[in-house]
């Protein structure tokens, strides 16, 4: 199944490079922020996976997973303008810091997994993502949500972020030496993936930032 890493990497990619395309749609944005994201996300993957394998780099995988999660939340906060709503995604962008902190000062970050800050943030991305779906919805402005870029980034990124937790619980739990459960929960975590940065690179393609829907349409 390693040609199926080849396919993950294409999408991933194809979201950094749709990003890059259309950059002038976002630029003036906190949008912005999510193209380095992005090309951060697709070269982490490749070194990892095709440069530096079979060698294992935990430690490359753990930077990942910090910067990964706290960038998700922290441009998703910038999205939100209601006060409330911008408070409680400032404490998720806490507790997940507290919580990659804790996993530094406890285990090894050259061997070890950050499983439980890192699920902990992927509940707390969904959280946060949840709140800007929430802020459009309740807003007074007209907006054509199917062209937002932003709703589309939220919607790939909650794709992944929402089966996450259930693929690992499944890893962790239900499988234990069968290979045909391994090789199942490994398939459904390559459809997320693939759903995830198939519509992110989509919604960059498609979409227009909420802010100029708003301009155009006022």
């Amino acid at each position: 199944m390693d040609y199926l890493i080849y396919i993950v990497l294409l999408f991933e990619f194809a979201a950094a490079i749709s990003a890059t395309v259309y950059y002038k749609k976002y630029k003036s944005t906190p949008l912005k922020w999510m193209l380095p994201l992005l090309w951060y996300i697709a070269i982490n993957e490749f070194a990892c996976h095709i440069l530096l394998a079979p060698c294992r780099f935990e430690i490359l995988y753990n930077f990942y997973e910090v910067i990964v999660c706290l960038g998700l939340l922290i441009i998703t906060r910038l999205h939100l303008s209601h006060h409330i709503r911008i408070a409680i995604a400032n404490v998720l962008i806490v507790i997940s810091a507290i919580a990659f902190t804790i996993t530094a000062i406890t285990q090894d970050p050259f061997k070890d997994w950050p499983v439980f800050s890192f699920t902990l943030s992927t509940i707390l991305i969904i959280i946060a993502l949840t709140l800007y779906l929430v802020e459009q919805l309740r807003s007074n402005k007209i907006v054509r949500y199917t062209r937002d870029i932003f709703l589309w980034v939220s919607i790939g990124f909650l794709i992944f972020h929402i089966s996450y937790p259930v693929i690992m619980f499944s890893r962790y739990f239900l499988v234990t030496d069968s290979v045909f459960l391994y090789e199942a929960i490994f398939l459904i975590q390559f459809i997320a993936v693939i759903a995830c940065y198939g519509t992110i690179a989509f919604g960059f393609y498609r979409g227009v930032h909420s802010a100029t829907l708003i301009r155009r349409i006022l």
